[in-house]
């Protein structure tokens, strides 16, 4: 069998494969591929995301606090740190609640309403 025969049995075997292939189901990266599922998704990753920020930020100051070592320029900005974090967290909460209510007002369904806990899953 020549370098041509190998080329066509390569194709026809990976006609083969593809046609085998055809009923595989490739997982969806957001569990959907709806607009609502990706943008609660979205949503859900950008708070959990600044809650973890600020809460790296509250260890990052309180680190600079105590390796401060009486350095009154270096406590104060550590304690501007610790506080804009906090602040920053209360934020994030803030928003956070606004936005489920927001949503539940406006008769969005409540699998796509960010929780504090784990994902509600409604089906069977």
């Amino acid at each position: 069998m020549g370098t041509f025969g190998l080329f066509v049995s390569s194709l026809l075997g990976f006609k083969k494969t593809f046609a085998l292939s055809a009923d595989l189901q490739i997982p969806k990266p957001f569990g959907s591929s709806s607009l609502q599922d990706i943008v609660a998704s979205l949503i859900n990753v950008a708070f959990v995301t600044a809650g973890i920020v600020a809460l790296i930020y509250i260890i990052i100051g309180g680190y600079n606090y105590i390796t401060s070592s009486g350095n009154p320029e270096q406590a104060t900005q550590a304690k501007s740190t610790i506080t804009y974090a906090i602040i920053g967290l209360i934020v994030v909460f803030v928003s956070f609640l606004i936005v489920r209510y927001v949503l539940d007002k406006i008769g969005v369904g409540p699998e796509y309403i960010p929780s504090l806990g784990p994902a509600a899953n409604n089906n069977p």
